[in-house]
């Protein structure tokens, strides 16, 4: 974190600002997973994985100044993993929608880059349904309504087009399961986790 203040403070004052009110941009993230490992023999033992996810999240935002944007997003995920061994077969799917509000404030840098810091308040709902041999799938519900701040590192070849990185978050969640009732809340900071992004940026 004390390197993003010190960005914040390194930034010129004078940079020529590359937005201007009314401007409106379209983008979102893609992510997504893929894992299949052989089947493995030690006998009299055998395993297998299969594993696959995946996450689309578009988003939407307008410039209510030169500086500041604020937006919307949607998201949707599905995952699959099965494994099978010797004496256990099982499989876990998962499905999760989420909508969220975006707001960003831009530092710029120079006419190619700039730093941003993302807030996002979001809502998501996912169910879980696992499944091990001919058993009934056990299924759980539960949402989790967060509030994350992102450091954001943009790039623009063009004037219309531009990319993005969000290393690292601090946020606090709260956690509902919808069967039993139970909730929890949590705080966390992250600085290793990087999620690229590219938008479209409409400027009048």
């Amino acid at each position: 974190m004390k390197y993003i203040l010190l960005i914040l403070f390194l930034l010129p004052v004078v940079a020529k600002a590359q937005f201007t009110k009314g401007d409106v941009y379209v983008g979102g993230t893609l992510n997504g997973s893929f894992n299949k490992n052989a089947a493995k023999e030690i006998a009299p033992y055998r395993t297998f994985t299969d594993s696959r996810s995946i996450w689309i999240s578009p988003l939407a935002g307008f410039f209510l100044s030169d500086r500041f944007a604020l937006g919307a997003k949607l998201g949707l995920g599905l995952s699959k993993s099965e494994n099978e061994s010797t004496f256990n077969n099982s499989t876990a799917k998962s499905r999760s929608y989420a909508v969220g509000t975006v707001g960003r404030y831009f530092f710029p840098i120079n006419e190619k880059f700039m730093f941003a810091l993302t807030g996002i308040v979001n809502y998501s709902r996912t169910r879980d349904e696992y499944q091990a041999n001919d058993s009934e799938a056990d299924v759980n519900k539960y949402y989790l309504l967060s509030l994350n701040i992102n450091p954001t590192f943009l790039y623009f070849p063009s004037r219309r087009w531009g990319f993005e990185a969000n290393i690292g978050n601090i946020g606090y969640g709260h956690f509902h399961h919808l069967g039993e009732g139970r909730s929890s809340d949590s705080f966390q900071a992250r600085y290793g986790s990087i999620s690229l992004g590219v938008a479209y940026y409409i400027r009048k």
